[in-house]
């Protein structure tokens, strides 16, 4: 056997160990960090399933490498916008929806960044 490319490692180690959520039956009360956690975590396990095989990695790629950017809570719906330490130019956004008991996830890609002056 082979060894692996660095984007099946980190796909083999997100399906092995799949977080603290994965064997929880679901619950009516999900705490604030537990929920911003869990969409880290939806981020990380996206990340890892996704990774470009030209991707050229010099650090250990954790669920610690991935952060939340900005994040709110309104009464039981929660929404972060969330990054890696990967330089693949992607952003997610993940929203959860109390009524319905749904985590909606989005996948951006960030094409340009320009100033303009008003």
């Amino acid at each position: 056997m082979g060894t692996l490319s660095m984007k099946d490692a980190l796909v083999a180690a997100s399906m092995s160990s799949p977080g603290p959520w994965a064997a929880q039956p679901q619950q009516q009360q999900v705490s604030l960090n537990g929920m911003f956690d869990r969409m880290r975590y939806e981020v990380y396990k996206y990340a890892c399933e996704h990774l470009d095989r030209s991707d050229s990695i010099n650090f250990p790629f954790t669920e610690d490498t991935v952060y939340i950017v900005w994040s709110c809570k309104t009464l039981q719906n929660w929404k972060a916008l969330i990054s890696t330490s990967l330089s693949d130019g992607m952003y997610y956004e993940c929203t959860y929806d109390g009524d319905k008991g749904v985590m909606y996830f989005d996948a951006y890609k960030k094409f340009d960044h320009r100033q303009i002056k008003l």
